[in-house]
């Protein structure tokens, strides 16, 4: 199934380890500490997850699977019962008992690692903390991780190089894109009209070009988001589009991935991209080369639709050498998009190396 809601937060075990847990065992003073920050840290997402509803409660990472086979481990056995689940009140009481405990007194435990014992601590109390706010009362830990979620990903994202190509405005993985769009309130049909021109222009360079299929997601993304910065102020917005991407959980992107699409969304207007600008020069020379080509789409996909009209219909597409036929095809008079976009071709043809000719083709007359 698909994920109805997802949710990102910052509460590594290591990191809260390094950040509260300075003794060894940790003192009172610095549980508590420990304990109000991932309150705070649950307490928006929990508002909203407390009012559904669910069949059953299932974490999985390392350290919960650890903490289940502490919780269920039978001393007369030596073993534990496969796939238990794990009960609030007794990882309540495991906690209790972990946080007086040294690191060495925690590795001796059975199913701790000497690596596991120095984070358990704070990655029981992130669970338990969870757990009270939703009111599981019992757990099921999963034996797959984020290793076995990044393969998956990596074969689906192998797969869809073979793929034709879709409208990536109906990718299930940019509903966190469509989110924060509307927390911010963008202009939905404008950012629909311009990804899709955004993809069609992406779709007839890829034969020549050889672009990743996955840059055409991270192109709509970006698309869709171009014009969140009017939240802020409408000078300099695409600058402000930029704090605001960078700064929101894209669900289903990773942190570089998210950073690229801030940086394509900021160039879709305005200056081009400069070793003098923080966010671009911070980039990998690849990512760099990825910003320039889908800034230089954005940006020329967003100027056909300068009047927020939805005029183009189409656009076809035609190369010969360094030369690039661009026929706008529409029903209406779409003048103004056409001396926007001949305004705007500088990014494009340093990007793609071209220079690019306009020509307007009304609908009836489309072949």
């Amino acid at each position: 199934g698909e994920p109805e809601k997802l949710f990102s937060m910052k509460l590594g075990a290591v990191g809260l380890t390094e950040r509260f847990l300075r003794h060894n065992p940790p003192n009172e003073k610095e549980l508590k500490s420990l304990q109000a920050n991932i309150r705070a840290a649950v307490e928006r997402p929990m508002r909203e997850l407390i009012r559904e509803k669910w069949d059953f409660a299932t974490g999985t990472s390392g350290t919960i699977l650890a903490l289940g086979r502490i919780v269920n481990f039978n001393a007369l056995t030596k073993t534990t019962a496969p796939k238990a689940e794990i009960a609030l009140n007794k990882l309540a009481e495991l906690n209790g008992m972990l946080s007086r405990l040294t690191i060495i007194e925690r590795q001796k435990i059975p199913e701790v690692s000497s690596q596991r014992a120095e984070i358990i601590v704070a990655g029981g109390q992130i669970l338990e903390c969870v757990m009270r706010a939703l009111k599981i009362k019992f757990l099921r830990p999963c034996e797959y991780a984020l290793r076995e979620g990044v393969i998956i990903d990596y074969l689906r994202e192998t797969e869809a190089e073979n793929l034709p190509p879709v409208p990536d405005v109906e990718d299930k993985r940019l509903r966190g894109v469509f989110a924060v769009g509307r927390r911010f309130g963008y202009e939905e049909s404008h950012s629909l009209q311009i990804a899709s021109i955004a993809e069609k222009i992406f779709d007839a360079l890829q034969n020549i070009e050889q672009m990743p299929r996955h840059d055409r997601t991270l192109l709509s993304a970006a698309a869709i988001l171009h014009d969140v910065g009017y939240h802020i102020a409408h000078e300099s917005h695409h600058k402000h589009s930029l704090y605001l991407i960078k700064h929101s959980e894209l669900t289903g992107f990773s942190a570089p991935e998210t950073i690229i699409i801030a940086n394509v969304a900021r160039y879709h207007r305005g200056s081009l991209p400069k070793d003098k600008h923080f966010d671009f020069i911070t980039l990998s020379d690849a990512d760099k080369q990825t910003v320039w080509k889908l800034g230089a789409i954005l940006r020329l996909a967003d100027t056909l639709d300068r009047t927020y009209r939805n005029n183009i219909s189409d656009i076809v597409f035609a190369r010969n050498g360094k030369d690039i036929l661009i026929e706008i095809i529409s029903e209406v008079d779409c003048q103004n998009e056409l001396e926007t976009a001949i305004q705007k071709t500088e990014m494009f043809e340093i990007a793609f190396d071209c220079r690019i000719f306009f020509m307007r083709r009304p609908l009836a007359a489309k072949v």
